[in-house]
């Protein structure tokens, strides 16, 4: 039997290949955060890569700096997400136009009051302020915030800075539950209960109560101390983990699908679990807050000078 030439042999072999199509290369998406664990996020955010493709670069700062440099479009590198802890600045940096609305197509599972209503942005999780106390604690307990402003609680609270997020929440849902002018006489009648001057950080008011210097405290609810028992008072005031996409990201397309991700229900309860918060997707929603969390960016000015002249620093 004639043999056929090698060279047709490998144009028939050529012919039987189906060419295989090359991988698709995305540029990277710039994230901007705060997180004090710098680890976290890119190892949850390599899941998202692994599935799409598209990397993922986190830039940390302060959310205040990451929220002007958003307004002012002079990031660098330039933010494509938005992921931030204080609804008073996403609200703000929407309200300057510096968001661009979702499209995501699992931002309808977010409850309506977890999300700006023209979707410029939407929270990931939420928890609750909370008053933390140690065992060692007298009755009565309180069970608002306002309690703390009778003298029964004189020398026996303490409080973080009015400047951290957390707390402009707390007054600026106070405003708008209480009006402005009752929240003034609250918050000055706090700073008369104080047991030591308003903390720095969170962290250092809970090391207080946790040492007895203090018998209660206002806190975020993020990363309670496990040592520390929570009482959730009525009305209930949100915070929440919000997230958007900059008005000028260079990749809007990839930065929709790393929102959409984040809404997936496997993944919105994996990080919610993971920073000690509720999922916004998949569970029950008790909508027993006394303001939406929006209110924290309608009143967080009003929350400021109120807190100035309250002279809670």
């Amino acid at each position: 039997m004639r043999r056929l030439p090698s060279c047709l042999l490998l144009l028939i072999a050529l012919w039987g290949c189906e060419p295989q199509p090359s991988p698709i290369r995305h540029d990277p998406i710039v994230v901007y955060a705060s997180y004090a664990d710098e680890r976290y996020l890119p190892e949850l955010f390599a899941d998202f890569t692994e599935e799409t493709g598209i990397p993922v670069t986190v830039a940390y700062d302060r959310s205040d700096v990451h929220a002007q440099n958003l307004i002012l479009n002079i990031g660098s590198p330039p933010v494509d997400v938005f992921l931030s802890r204080s609804v008073a600045h996403l609200w703000n940096t929407a309200n300057e136009g510096a968001l661009r609305p979702i499209t995501a197509v699992n931002l309808a599972n977010v409850p309506e009051m977890l999300r700006d209503q023209d979707a410029l942005w939407t929270a990931i999780n939420y928890q609750q302020s909370v008053i933390v106390h140690g065992s060692g604690a007298r009755e009565p307990y309180p069970v608002s915030f306002v309690d703390f402003a009778d003298a029964t609680y004189k020398g026996r609270v303490c409080v973080s800075s009015s400047s951290l997020p957390a707390n402009r929440l707390v007054l600026a849902m106070m405003i708008a539950d209480l009006g402005a002018k009752r929240t003034e006489r609250v918050v000055r009648n706090w700073m008369r209960n104080l047991a030591v001057a308003p903390f720095k950080s969170e962290a250092d008011l809970m090391a207080a109560v946790e040492a007895d210097e203090c018998e209660f405290g206002i806190a975020s609810g993020w990363q309670v101390d496990p040592d520390l028992l929570v009482i959730r008072p009525l009305p209930a005031y949100l915070q929440i983990e919000g997230i958007g996409i900059g008005r000028h990201s260079r990749y809007p397309d990839s930065a929709e699908q790393l929102v959409n991700w984040m809404l997936s229900e496997p993944v919105n309860q994996h990080h919610a679990q993971s920073v000690q918060a509720m999922p916004v997707i998949g569970r029950p929603f008790d909508a027993e807050a006394g303001q939406v969390p929006a209110t924290a960016g309608w009143n967080d000015e009003d929350a400021r000078l109120l807190a100035e002249r309250a002279s809670y620093h």
